[in-house]
């Protein structure tokens, strides 16, 4: 009876914080649209914009080590609070000592040799003389030490069960780049992004610090940055696995900027549109489900964690078919919506819409693999969550060798895709060692079963829609009718996912009435 009420409270915890996560994403995402409508309105498809992006690249990859120190010293901080505050307390100040001490480091590189930088993350005549890129990489050095720590801060909480501070960080993202982008962007040009995007993990981190002084968190200054053999193992071999995808980051925007001007930029726009669903709903279950997994892997019950695993994949694989399919028909028409105006011309609208179809289609093996991962690294597998990260940047920058190589945009525009299937196959046989477990002929059978009800309905729908030529008209016009369209779309796709047996008509009533309540 006890373990049934602790189950039954476990899965509310994890229903009631997706449900906060999934409505302040929907917030910041909101808030995002605006973001972009502001940028594209500005800066287009330019140059301009894609020396921005260039600069974010060399930003991320100055802290790029923070994640696999989040993730290995989060469960081992979970851990030892469990059995003594005082130890959890003194081994976390030892770790954020460490990155803040490493974060400073690059801060500076890049504020004092922002050159210097970018001739080393970007080798090559055309990217690193580029003054934009220079200017724009030293603008951002403060962004390196507060997108560490807020990034170290939000798995802290997250131990406490404080899940949605990552959620609110979004939402302050979005908030202080309209307010800088409206106000700045017609003084000074693209340097009011620059403000914002270093305004923003500062706010957050002031939040976040607020937050973990009010739960007692006791954080020791001047301890001196140390680590232990566990952390030591354990962030190894995810800093390969990191350093590789930031290698990957790299590679994917200076192929971009090789193969023409503004294709980044598009490639940016359409991954911002695509991440809206990934960040709205596959990002807030798998930081929902963290703490529970954590619970089931400190308690060693690997055989829940595994089917609350199996669960969540295929109720998140049928909801993000159902939105890949909708994006997929109508890009055109959600991209003109979107963004078609001011900068933002014809060119930019072709250029947006090519990527933004071949980028929605990394939805459903995103999903399942952020899912899985977080498994992985709750039961501590970093060998596993290396492997996978390893797969995944090999197998997309395989497809942007062979774009560069060839000079065919089409292909860049598609490594994603190419990643994220390769990353989902990986995860999944990741998954089935780190349990233990080898699958059975009945468990795979169901799972290619599964997998071709899904691909049946989708091409059904798809088969079925008339072709509807986009033409241009009023967007109050166009976004009634894709409304519509899309509703008919999705519904008729789940409708078809019910028949087939692929989704249960529980979880598609409730998915419907949960989208009727936010509309």
């Amino acid at each position: 009876m006890t373990q049934r009420v602790e189950e039954r409270t476990v899965k509310t915890g994890v229903r009631k914080g997706f449900i906060q996560l999934a409505s302040l994403s929907i917030l910041g995402y909101g808030l995002a649209f605006f973001v972009q409508l502001l940028t594209s309105y500005y800066f287009g498809t330019s140059a301009t914009l894609d020396s921005y992006w260039l600069a974010m690249a060399a930003v991320t990859t100055l802290g790029f080590y923070v994640g696999p120190m989040r993730e290995a010293s989060i469960p081992e901080f979970y851990r030892r609070r469990r059995n003594s505050e005082e130890d959890g307390f003194r081994y976390i100040s030892g770790v954020a000592n460490l990155i803040l001490l490493l974060a400073l480091v690059g801060a500076l590189a890049a504020f004092l040799a922002p050159a210097a930088v970018a001739r080393v993350l970007f080798p090559g005549r055309t990217i690193a003389d580029e003054p934009l890129v220079r200017l724009a990489i030293r603008w951002l050095a403060p962004a390196v030490v507060f997108l560490c720590a807020t990034d170290l801060l939000n798995g802290v909480l997250v131990s406490y069960h404080e899940v949605i501070y990552q959620e609110v960080g979004r939402v302050l993202d979005s908030g202080l780049t309209i307010v800088c982008l409206a106000v700045l962007a017609p003084l000074i040009g693209i340097k009011a992004l620059l403000i914002s995007t270093v305004a923003a993990p500062a706010g957050l981190f002031v939040i976040q610090a607020w937050k973990l002084h009010s739960l007692k968190l006791g954080y020791r200054p001047l301890s001196r940055p140390t680590t232990n053999g566990v952390f030591l193992r354990s962030s190894g071999l995810l800093l390969f696995s990191y350093a590789l995808s930031q290698v990957y980051v790299l590679f994917e925007r200076a192929t971009f900027v090789h193969l023409g001007q503004g294709l980044l930029s598009s490639f940016q726009y359409a991954r911002t549109i695509s991440n809206m669903p990934d960040q709205i709903i596959t990002a807030s279950l798998t930081t929902a489900l963290w703490p529970s997994l954590l619970s089931h892997a400190f308690e060693a019950d690997v055989p829940k964690a595994f089917s609350v695993t199996i669960q969540a994949c295929r109720y998140l694989v049928i909801t993000m078919a159902a939105i890949t399919l909708g994006c997929f028909l109508f890009t055109d028409r959600i991209v003109y919506l979107v963004f078609f105006r001011g900068a933002f011309d014809a060119r930019s609208l072709a250029l947006t819409s090519e990527s933004l179809r071949l980028a929605i289609l990394m939805l459903c093996p995103l999903g399942a693999a952020s899912v899985v991962s977080r498994v992985l690294v709750s039961l501590q597998r970093y060998k596993l969550v290396m492997a996978v990260g390893t797969v995944s940047a090999l197998a997309g920058m395989a497809a942007l060798a062979v774009a560069r190589v060839t000079g065919n945009p089409e292909v860049a525009m598609a490594h994603l895709v190419v990643s994220n299937l390769a990353s989902c196959a990986v995860s999944f046989i990741a998954l089935f060692h780190a349990c233990g477990r080898k699958p059975t002929a009945e468990e795979l059978s169901a799972s290619l079963l599964f997998v071709l009800k899904i691909g049946a309905a989708a091409l059904l729908v798809y088969l079925a829609l008339p072709s509807i030529p986009f033409s241009p008209e009023a967007k109050w016009l166009i976004g009634g009718k894709l409304a519509i369209e899309g509703a008919v779309v999705m519904g008729a796709f789940l409708g078809l996912c019910v028949f087939f047996g692929a989704a249960d008509r529980r979880f598609v009533l409730r998915a419907a009435k949960s989208l009727l309540a936010r509309a």
